[in-house]
């Protein structure tokens, strides 16, 4: 867990088990935002802990999800395609459209972004859009809002910085107390 304002690691969770997640954020009862992935494990977890908190999905990751879907085609290999496949155009035009609601924090046009995105009956962009519905509010969420999940994955490589230095042999538990006592070091100097 990173604090938001400081950048500071707060604590680290070993489990990934929804039910132990969200009793290990209970234990943090003035937590009123939370940045995250997609997890619906997560995001599950702190509705339960932390009903009335504000859920922020990250806009990095929204993205990589959109963009994972129709990767590795070249602009010549585009070229091509879109002669043979008209609605590839389509997708490419979605995705330039998504990329300007995130960066124009216009949440209102999301609605007619998500029936234009069923409209190309595309079986991969419709899973990007049933995930994006699953997962509405928190979507909405990181449209408005500046939050983001980079310090929590830049804390994460951090965390595997200092377990590799461990050679991967020290128990969660020396990890989480090494992590944390370079948190509270660097704070001091």
């Amino acid at each position: 867990m990173i604090n938001i304002e400081t950048g500071r690691i707060v604590d680290m969770l070993e489990s990934r088990e929804a039910a132990e997640v969200a009793a290990w954020l209970a234990t943090f009862p003035n937590i009123e935002v939370f940045s995250r992935d997609g997890s619906t494990l997560y995001a599950a977890a702190i509705k339960k802990a932390h009903p009335c908190a504000l859920q922020i999905s990250d806009r990095f990751h929204i993205l990589k999800g959109l963009t994972d879907k129709v990767k590795g085609i070249s602009q010549v290999q585009l070229s091509k395609i879109v002669e043979l496949y008209p609605q590839l155009l389509a997708v490419y035009d979605l995705i330039s459209s998504f990329k300007s609601i995130l960066a124009t924090r216009h949440v209102d046009n999301l609605e007619s972004w998500l029936e234009s995105a069923k409209s190309l009956c595309s079986p991969d962009v419709n899973s990007f859009v049933n995930g994006i519905s699953r997962d509405i509010d928190a979507v909405r969420n990181a449209i408005i809002f500046c939050y983001s999940n980079g310090l929590a994955e830049g804390s994460i490589n951090k965390i595997k910085r200092i377990k590799h230095t461990m050679y991967g042999r020290a128990s969660f538990s020396s990890l989480r107390t090494k992590t944390l006592m370079y948190e509270f070091w660097k704070s001091v100097n």
